[in-house]
């Protein structure tokens, strides 16, 4: 049987998202799949991390709290898995935007610390490549569309068509965190409005620009 792809959002060469909302955690969790998903997460990546989102884990349907808690107590202390609790999809969202930016730090510091190394042999130093999953590439490419036209449509001003245009180019949430405004204000698909949404929606305070005063 062919095996699903891992993970929802990848960030580099180490970071593999996977996204679920509360009623998608217990519908895994009564079918059964919910272990064996998070044990392929873990072994995906370097820094692999589940993305529980909604403030309903116990409302959502009539599973026994302790079912819940014992699965994710499992999930943290026995596999060792990363688990973040967001209540909304923006929320979700600016957790992977500062997550996009730390990893993008970490890759200059490591790309400037090899060049440092390797000055006196003069060797050309070429970034971290990112996983490739082979055949399931194409698959991999249609539930990252399907994950950031999902997490668009939740900002203000920004409908399916816009969403579905910048996903296919390949601007994710990651790599929309990584825009300044006025990058963001330059893409053809994009209102003035739509750019400041999907700045303030991504970051944690209005951009220092001298192109658009907000209010």
């Amino acid at each position: 049987m062919e095996q699903l792809p891992v993970g929802d959002i990848i960030i580099g060469d180490r970071i593999i998202i996977e996204r679920k909302t509360t009623r998608d955690l217990l519908d895994s969790l009564v079918d059964g799949r919910l272990l064996s998903q998070c044990r392929r997460l873990y072994y995906s990546a370097t820094r692999p991390l589940l993305i529980i989102e909604g403030v309903d884990i116990f409302d959502t349907r009539a599973v026994h709290p302790n079912a819940v808690q014992g699965a994710l107590s499992w999930i943290t202390l026995d596999l060792g898995l990363s688990v973040m609790m967001t209540r909304s999809t923006l929320e979700t969202a600016l957790f992977i935007s500062m997550t996009a930016k730390r990893e993008e730090k970490f890759l200059k510091d490591i790309e400037s610390k090899q060049k440092k190394s390797t000055l006196l042999e003069k060797s050309s130093i070429t970034t971290p490549k990112q996983i490739h999953h082979g055949n399931l590439s194409n698959r991999w490419r249609r539930t990252e569309i399907r994950q950031t036209v999902k997490i668009l449509t939740s900002i203000d001003t920004i409908g399916p068509k816009t969403a579905h245009k910048l996903a296919t180019m390949k601007l994710n949430i990651a790599k929309l965190a990584t825009l300044n405004f006025e990058t963001l204000n330059e893409i053809e698909h994009l209102s003035i409005a739509q750019a400041k949404a999907i700045y303030l929606a991504l970051h944690s305070q209005p951009p220092m620009t001298n192109a658009l005063v907000f209010s």
